[in-house]
């Protein structure tokens, strides 16, 4: 067990040192990709726009701030007076869910056309990249366009020109250090979520860090398509869209079923179970209606799933603050995370609320400059959720050191550093239990103990115990099943498991290491060693106390031979 724990940790050691490696990389290739402000223009401020809305009123705004777009609607974005075009530019802007068209002076530069019975798949935030002509001439750019998704626009910005070849830093500008954040978390996650998956479900904390790295993966995989980041892979629109929606769809239910098992009241984990079996079903129906012939996707069902979201965050909330228990394990720490999670939950709450409030048509109050709170967010909760289960960590590494350390001193006998009698009864009431039938009992005593001490010192009494309990650990653990230890005094146990000719082995081995440890003079005088030993077998089970008799009893007879023989090298 400790051998498995110590190859876990060190990978994870490993896997941790190549995510900061990876780390410093991307950092560096980011700032090789940079796009530098000099190399694109901003035209927000040179935009006016146009809405003709589905029941045919049309309205006019100054600038690219205006009242909810929903579908049905369309809209005309006016950049006039584009002037000094370098060659080779591109007009790069990001619209969400619509079809648009991109005009030059009434000359048709893109257009994209959708199907609502063929392409009836969520389009999301695109991204768009025009090449203009190669000219000097003033020029009038117009972007119309129809809302053909459910959803709502409420802001049109972040309008460019900039090199055609270098269009897609657009993506990245201003955004690097984010990308970089959230990119490192998503390959961390991954390689933790199969490192958990592969580690033992029996761990309470393994299954607590894979429900973490499983939500830290799906949350920061919809931040990236939330943000585009996905199109610097690939220009398709589907595989953005796709994975923004899936993953957000996703975000509930790993986060819920990790509440489960770090709540502590019997009601909060119902309920958080409750919420994690319910994310599943809406996910599974969701992802079956988006890609079924049903003209339906996931957003015209993304308002319920916000609505869903935002209640069980607030549930959580509320639970974390209130779910107090005094002899809980790792009490500061759970305040820690209980702010930690109460902090982020705000935060996250108040962006969905945002969201829905950008919904209904009354965004005069979020006109202007609004601060993402988004990724605050999400990095808050991944820090306290990582917090939590650390501190977990630590605390039952702790509390598993002291029981060690008092199991050690219960189980240890602290002049030979072999298990004391207690410890081997222990062993010997798990073969019992375990029903074990085929064994052998070894008794094994070290010679003239009293003699040594007498003619040598106590000290060199002691040295003798302890150098007879190495080689009997030696002799008897090695390529064996078993277990050994001292008996009291001069004596010692030993048990193995499986025939009297793997006992014999085992002996001989002994006996072989004995007259090696002789011959190598490390004591001023020659160890002997007595040995008995009986045998318990299917056909003729021996309980251990009687096998315990029978060998002490051979191995009394072993040293009265040596006693009949004494001078000779040993006492077989």
């Amino acid at each position: 067990m400790y051998t498995t724990e110590l190859r876990n940790r060190k990978l994870l050691q490993r896997i941790l040192l190549a995510i900061l490696v990876f780390l410093v990389l991307f950092l560096m290739a980011m700032m090789r990709m940079r796009t530098h402000s000099e190399d694109f223009r901003n035209i927000d401020n040179m935009i006016h726009v146009d809405i003709i809305r589905s029941n045919g009123a049309i309205e006019h705004y100054p600038s690219g701030t205006v009242d909810a777009i929903h579908k049905g609607d369309q809209f005309v974005i006016y950049a006039d007076d584009v002037s000094e075009l370098k060659s080779g530019s591109a007009l790069v802007f990001s619209i969400y869910n619509s079809e648009v068209r991109v005009y030059s002076d009434d000359s048709l530069l893109y257009a994209d056309y959708y199907d609502d019975v063929k392409d009836y798949q969520p389009i999301g935030d695109r991204w768009y990249a025009v090449s203009l002509p190669d000219t000097s001439d003033c020029q009038d750019l117009r972007i119309e366009g129809t809302m053909v998704r459910n959803g709502t626009i409420s802001l049109f910005s972040e309008l460019r020109i900039l090199p055609a070849i270098s269009s897609w830093k657009s993506i990245l500008s201003g955004n690097e250090f984010m990308f970089l954040i959230f990119s490192t978390v998503v390959i961390a996650s991954g390689v933790l979520l199969i490192f958990f998956i592969l580690t033992s479900f029996h761990d309470r904390q393994v299954r607590m860090g894979m429900w973490i790295a499983l939500f830290s993966f799906v949350i920061c995989n919809w931040f990236l398509g939330y943000k585009l980041f996905f199109y610097i892979i690939s220009d398709d629109i589907h595989l953005n869209a796709n994975i923004e929606y899936v993953s957000f769809f996703a975000i509930g239910a790993p986060f819920s079923f990790f509440m489960y098992h770090h709540l502590h009241k019997e009601l909060y984990k119902k309920i958080s179970f409750g919420f994690g079996v319910l994310f599943l079903i809406v996910f599974t129906i969701s992802t079956i209606i988006n890609y079924s012939p049903i003209l339906m996707n996931y957003c015209d069902l993304l308002p319920y799933c916000r609505s869903l979201l935002a209640l069980s965050l607030l549930f959580f909330g509320a639970a974390v603050f209130t779910d107090t228990n005094e002899d809980m394990e790792g009490a500061t720490a759970n305040r820690i995370i209980k702010w930690g999670v109460v902090a982020a939950i705000a935060v996250a709450v108040f962006a969905l609320l945002q969201a829905q409030v950008a919904a209904a048509n009354i965004t005069e109050r979020l006109k202007g400059e609004q601060v993402d709170l988004v990724p605050v967010a999400i990095l808050a909760i991944i820090t306290a959720l990582y917090i939590s289960v650390f501190s977990r960590y630590v605390q039952e590494t702790m509390t598993k050191m002291e029981a060690d350390q008092l199991k050690a001193i219960a189980f240890i006998d602290p002049l030979s550093g072999a298990e004391n009698r207690s410890a081997l009864y222990s062993h010997l009431n798990d073969l019992s239990l375990r029903n074990q039938k085929d064994y052998v009992i070894v008794f094994l005593d070290v010679n003239d103990l009293k003699v040594t001490n007498d003619k040598y010192g106590h000290a060199m009494g002691d040295e003798l115990i302890a150098a007879a309990a190495n080689l009997i650990r030696q002799s008897f653990r090695e390529g064996t099943r078993g277990f050994c230890g001292r008996w009291g005094g001069d004596e010692f146990l030993a048990c193995v498991y499986g025939s009297e000719a793997d006992a014999k082995t085992c002996i001989n081995r002994f006996y072989q290491n004995l007259d090696e440890f002789n011959k190598a003079g490390k004591l001023p005088f020659r160890m002997t060693v007595s040995s008995g030993y009986a045998v318990s077998t299917t056909e003729k089970p021996v309980d251990y106390e009687t096998a315990i008799k029978q060998a002490d009893e051979a191995m009394y007879i072993d040293k009265k031979k040596f006693k009949e023989l004494h001078g000779l090298a040993t006492a077989r």
